[in-house]
Formats: structure tokens, C-alpha cells, sequence
């Protein structure tokens, strides 16, 4: 397939030898439409990501559309600019297997859509990336998923440039992960954001529930205030009551955190013996691997060089074997949190030296954290 290159001076795009010149707003339509191939968005879904600052009508997004579709008539043979009828548009790409018409009905229909996101979200659960990958890759299927779906799975595979990009999806649907991020990254004004977009109700439908309560533990814990933190794990309590609950294992292994950095070892052990009965019956991949990670510190905290280091080193290789880069970051960030308080461990500080400078190599870290504050101070 040949593929687009997006040039942002001046706005243009090369394909097969042809560039093409366009306008701001025709390049942020079709880098959005590029982003999502072979995905149909109505109008509202457009105008979202594309004029998410301005007030413009369905007609901007039509007369945008026909522009674009004169500009790309050179490039034809390989992407179309499609209209689907009673809903939208989607860019198709015409070198790959061509969507028929029944996918786009059963994509469209809710109940395909719902059960879709089920699987995909069941897939999460359980830490199966490589199952993710499988389903979305095979264009038989007819998966389309809603674009909060797509976020979360850029965010799993590692993309943090799709979820720094002001244009790559609507801004609530990044929001959430876009303060995950800026914790790892910098960490200093994190708090302050997240609370403002709380006071605000600035998170989706979809997200506000894991915004209210389980990123406030991971905030409150890595900026240390502990009064705000032990009140967010009484609400977190009230929530999540029971081991069939999604969150169950992840709030365990923040509260065995909290006992860690606190120092509460009965606390801890009692968290501890919680995750070992939980990873008896639910294999919950990414969560195992947070757990034996924390495992690993405790045992190292203690003085158990060997044992601390068996439990760290199987953590981060469940996470890597799951494919969810965010959650293998996430494991680096906890590490990193331990060291600076205290931990002496100078095998897993190199461990943590090296492979972050892998992630900061593919990623440019200032620009990325200097793009989400922006984002953050426009929008809340």
C-alpha cells in the first residue's frame, strides 16, 4: 500500500510521487480520516476532533470534504474519500481488501458495536494484546470501534504521540490517559489538572468512572499526599466491593502500594495475601505483572536481594508478554517512584536507566509534555 506522508510546512501530503497542497483545516481532516482508515465518523464525530475549539456546522464538514476530494482525485487508485450513506464519511484505502457493505452495516449497528467493544474491553481485562491486535487487523471481521475504543488502544500499544496529538482524537477522549502521561513525564502539575477536569465533569461517559476512582490513587500516591489518597481508597472502597468487580486486582495493587510507601507492612502482607487468591482463579495479565513488580520492590525493601529481584524480573516480562507497552511504562514509573525514595537496588536502577532511555528515544519528551500542557490549560 503506498502510504500518505503529512508535511506541516506548508500543509501538503505525498503519495506514489504526488504531493498536494492543502489547506490547515483539509490537512487536520485528512490526518484524523488517515489515522482511522477504513473507519466511518458522522459529522459530529468530525467536527469533534477536527474543529473541537470552534463552533462550525455540518456544512463546514461537507464543504471540507468536497474540497479534499477534488485535491486527492490524483491519488484515486489508492484512497477514496467515501460517503456513507445516513451516517458520514470514511477515508478508504482502495489497495486493501475492500470493506463490503455488510461490514459497514454490522460496524453501525449497535448491537454489533456493543458486543465488539465487549470482547475488545474482555480482551483488555485480561491483558490479551495480542488477541487485540488479531481482531483488529482482520478486515473480514467488520470491526469498526468507537474512537474511545481506538484511544485506548493507541494508549495500550505505546502511542503517545497519537495521544499528545491535539488532532488524533477528541480531546475527552484523551484526557484521561493524557494525565497519565504527564504523571510520568513530570508529574508537578498533574494533581492540579486532574482536579480542575473533575470539578469540570470534563471526562467522557466512558472514562469518568475510572478517572473518579482509580487515577486519584496513582496521583495522589506519587505526589505523596496521603490524606487525599486515603480518602480516595475510602470511596474507591465503597465502589469496589467484590472480586468480580474489573477494578478488584488494580485497586488491591494500589492499596498494597500505598502500604509500601507508607511503611504499614501488615498492611502490605495483607494486600499481598488478597493478590496471591485473586491470580489463583483470574488470570488478569497486566495486573499480575503490576503485582509481582510490587512483589519484587517489597522483597528488595526487606533486604531480599534474590527473591526481590526473581518477582521483578518475572513482573516485567508478563507485561511485555501481554503487550501493553502502557502498563510495561507504568512498571518503570513505580520502580522509579521506589528508587527516589530510598530503594537500593542498583541492578534494577540501571534496568530502569535503560530501558527508559529506550521510550525517550522514540519519543521527543519535552515537546510531548509541553503539547499536553497546552492541550490541558485550553481546555480546563
Amino acid at each position: 500500500m503506498s502510504k500518505i506522508s503529512f508535511h506541516l510546512s506548508p500543509y501538503s501530503v505525498t503519495c506514489a510521487n504526488e504531493t498536494i497542497l492543502l489547506l490547515r483545516k483539509e490537512f487536520e481532516l485528512l490526518q484524523f480520516l488517515y489515522e482511522y482508515l477504513q473507519t466511518p465518523f458522522s459529522r459530529e464525530q468530525l467536527l469533534n476532533a477536527v474543529w473541537s475549539m470552534e463552533e462550525p456546522t455540518d456544512r463546514t464538514v461537507d464543504d471540507h470534504i468536497y474540497r479534499l476530494r477534488k485535491k486527492l482525485k490524483p491519488l484515486q487508485e489508492f484512497y477514496t474519500l467515501d460517503t456513507i450513506r445516513g451516517f458520514g464519511y470514511q477515508l478508504t484505502s482502495r489497495t486493501k481488501t475492500h470493506t463490503h457493505a455488510f461490514d459497514i452495516t454490522m460496524s453501525l449497528d449497535p448491537e454489533f458495536q456493543q458486543a465488539t467493544s465487549s470482547l475488545v474491553s474482555m480482551y483488555r481485562l485480561y491483558g490479551n494484546g495480542q488477541a487485540i491486535e488479531t481482531l483488529l487487523n482482520d478486515q473480514n471481521l467488520g470491526i469498526q470501534l468507537p474512537t474511545e475504543d481506538i484511544v485506548n488502544i493507541h494508549f495500550m500499544k505505546g502511542d503517545f504521540a497519537f495521544m499528545a496529538n491535539p488532532h488524533g482524537a477528541p480531546f475527552a477522549d484523551r484526557l484521561m490517559f493524557l494525565l497519565y502521561m504527564l504523571e510520568i513525564l513530570d508529574g508537578k502539575d498533574t494533581v492540579f489538572y486532574y482536579e480542575k477536569a473533575i470539578q469540570q465533569n470534563s471526562f467522557t461517559q466512558r472514562t469518568a468512572y475510572e478517572a473518579r476512582i482509580l487515577l486519584p490513587l496513582y496521583l495522589y500516591l506519587k505526589s505523596e499526599e496521603w490524606t487525599k489518597l486515603e480518602a480516595a481508597i475510602a470511596i474507591a472502597e465503597q465502589e469496589i466491593k467484590g472480586a468480580d468487580h474489573g477494578f478488584y486486582p488494580f485497586f488491591h495493587n494500589f492499596k498494597l502500594m500505598y502500604g509500601m510507601a507508607t511503611g504499614k507492612d501488615e498492611y502490605s502482607k495483607e494486600q499481598i495475601e488478597v493478590l496471591d487468591a485473586i491470580f489463583e482463579t483470574r488470570p488478569y495479565m497486566r495486573e499480575k505483572g503490576i503485582y509481582y513488580i510490587l512483589l519484587g520492590i517489597f522483597n528488595l525493601l526487606k533486604g531480599e536481594q534474590k527473591e526481590g529481584g526473581k518477582w521483578l524480573q518475572d513482573g516485567f516480562s508478563i507485561i511485555k508478554h501481554s503487550l501493553f507497552v502502557s502498563h510495561f511504562v507504568f512498571g518503570l514509573d513505580l520502580l522509579r517512584f521506589f528508587l527516589r525514595r530510598g530503594l537500593n537496588a542498583p541492578f534494577w536502577n540501571q534496568y530502569l536507566e535503560k530501558n527508559m532511555r529506550q521510550v525517550k528515544a522514540e519519543h521527543d519528551e519535552e515537546a510531548m509534555k509541553a503539547d499536553i500542557l497546552k492541550q490541558l490549560k485550553a481546555n480546563l
